[in-house]
């Protein structure tokens, strides 16, 4: 039987990053002064468009006046304003 390649959704699929994902990693375990690889190995995702995150995520951002903020004023692509719909998935049934 063979097996799935985990590299492989790297190469095909697009993620899309939601605010906690930004936020928890900024002010926790990923702080920009603790590990400025995340941080780094994020923006080359974002350049080969791998990840993108949404509007409504890049408001919440700006809320705070942070290094955070700093960070995501660097990539005005990776929040789309265009709404999207998920074509991957099909509905979990109960």
């Amino acid at each position: 039987m063979a097996t799935a390649n985990p590299h492989s959704l790297l190469h095909s699929d697009v993620f899309i990053l939601d605010t906690s994902v930004f936020i928890q990693a900024a002010r926790s375990y990923y702080a920009f002064d603790l590990v400025p690889t995340f941080w780094t190995h994020l923006a080359k995702l974002f350049h080969k468009k791998l990840l993108i995150s949404i509007d409504r995520v890049k408001k919440e951002i700006d809320r705070g006046k942070d290094e955070l903020k700093k960070w995501a004023s660097q990539f005005p692509d990776l929040f789309q304003k265009k709404r999207m719909t998920p074509t991957c998935c099909s509905p979990i049934s109960g």
